[in-house]
């Protein structure tokens, strides 16, 4: 019986934020596994500790909606002036339009996955390939103004699917009196918006572009070629009306024809067609990596933690590059204020001049910034006391030791925290670059362990 698993439940949940009759949700699960290290034909791989096959499949329902949604509440509005009285008189309206229809939303995941360990435990693998499709999800609708309500009602629409894998890899041994321990962990995860449900594709802080096919938290906007040097150079190519030299110069990457629709090919215009994938929120991998060593009472161990391909969007807006006038400018912006030629002559401007870039809610790739970075999280130093030496003070354990967070970090990220989360748009994938928020501490300490 142990060399096969099996299990399966049933759970229904329920929640008042639905209407009645849509309180509840019914959510299966079973999984499967296989201890192959347990077969017969196994007996002669003496190397091999236990290998093992998993494989599931189940769902999970969300209802992270306002609750009572489906109910039409009052809200209250500053008040009018009626008749001769100068009193103030309460005007009350209906917020949001409501969905009695609205349900789960339903994430089904499948899952297959391999654990092995070889020569007695000391190297061990667990790996796990993914997919999982969330349905009905629960958006907010839109809706014209001319609807009367302040917001559109909450409905079930949509499908993303996410698909990924995982694993981790640990090796342990003992050298003599030397203790080892080292595991690397490694992810991917990829999303993609497979069905809007025949909503209009969406843009949402400008930037964040939400269509089928794409990736979740992906960045549209125009793509930057270099600054404009001149005004010859402005006339001779593809431009906006407004631009001057010392501002961005944008591709000309696509154009319509005479129905309206994208041709594939530069236009000679610089518009709404030439916006293009910037980047994505989404990382394509996390990492990990954890050391510990045990020799004659000293102990040591770090901890590393990372993401790679990773954007975020940073707001010039809101002065957090300072490339308006009379704001404040980055240390990095003077290092790169113009290129050079041999005799120390500028020959171009390789960043905006100032007050050249204006709040016209244009997003491009100078405000996408790769926040991929690899952190030293933990690292710690100890020293435990001889036993014979603590024995006599009816002590067992005795230990100092010393020990820093966030100690080191690798990163292009111009900003106070390549980890920041806590901005706009989906996950805070549109930041202000951290202007308002402190950078991330750096905490050394030590300290005395003492065990009776």
């Amino acid at each position: 019986l142990d060399k096969y698993l099996f299990q399966a439940n049933v759970r229904r949940d329920g929640s008042s934020v639905f209407a009645p009759g849509r309180h509840y949700g019914v959510f299966p699960a079973f999984s499967a596994g296989w201890r192959i290290s347990e077969e017969s034909f196994m007996e002669n791989l003496a190397f091999v500790s236990s290998i093992k096959l998993r494989a599931g499949w189940g769902q999970l329902g969300n209802a992270n909606i306002p609750s009572y949604a489906w109910i039409s509440t009052l809200a209250v509005d500053g008040g009018y002036v009626l008749g001769n009285s100068q009193a103030r008189y309460p005007a009350y309206f209906i917020e949001d339009m409501t969905n009695e229809d609205v349900k789960w939303e339903t994430t089904t995941t499948t899952d297959v996955g391999i654990d092995f360990s070889l020569f007695d435990g000391a190297v061990s693998f667990v790996g796990d390939i993914y997919e999982k499709k969330t349905t009905d999800m629960l958006l907010r609708g839109t809706i014209p103004q001319s609807a009367g309500f302040s917001n559109g009602p909450i409905i079930n629409i949509g499908e993303v699917k996410n698909k990924g894998w995982e694993m981790q890899l640990t090796y342990q041994n003992r050298f003599n009196e030397l203790n080892t321990a080292l595991s690397f962990n490694l992810s991917q995860n990829k999303s993609e918006i497979t069905d809007l449900g025949g909503v209009t594709p969406w843009i949402e802080e400008g930037v964040l572009k939400y269509d089928e096919g794409l990736e979740l938290g992906t960045f549209w906007g125009y793509q930057v070629e270099g600054i404009w040097q001149n005004h010859d150079e402005i006339r001779n190519n593809a431009h906006r009306p407004n631009d001057r030299p010392g501002m961005y110069r944008y591709a000309d990457l696509n154009g319509y024809d005479d129905e309206g629709n994208l041709t594939g090919q530069p236009d000679g215009i610089i518009n709404d067609a030439d916006k293009t994938i910037l980047g994505s929120y989404s990382p394509s991998f996390i990492y990990g990596f954890n050391m510990e060593f045990d020799y004659k009472g000293f102990d040591f161990s770090a901890f590393f933690q990372g993401e790679a391909d990773k954007f975020l969007a940073i707001s010039s807006n809101d002065g957090a590059n300072g490339e308006g006038e009379n704001e404040n400018i980055p240390q990095y912006y003077f290092d790169n204020r113009s290129i050079l030629d041999a005799n120390g002559n500028v020959v171009s401007g390789s960043l905006p001049a100032s007050g050249a870039v204006t709040d016209d809610g244009l997003w491009d790739s100078s405000e996408i910034q790769n926040v991929s970075y690899l952190r030293l999280k933990n690292i710690q130093l100890g020293y435990s006391l001889p036993k014979p030496l603590i024995s006599k003070l009816a002590l067992k354990n005795v230990r100092i030791y010393l020990n820093a967070t966030n100690l080191l970090t690798w990163t292009d990220f111009v900003g106070y925290d390549p980890e920041f989360k806590g901005g706009e748009g989906g996950d805070g994938a549109v930041s202000d670059s951290g202007i308002d928020f402190y950078p991330l501490h750096k905490t050394i300490g030590g300290g005395l362990q003492i065990t009776f």
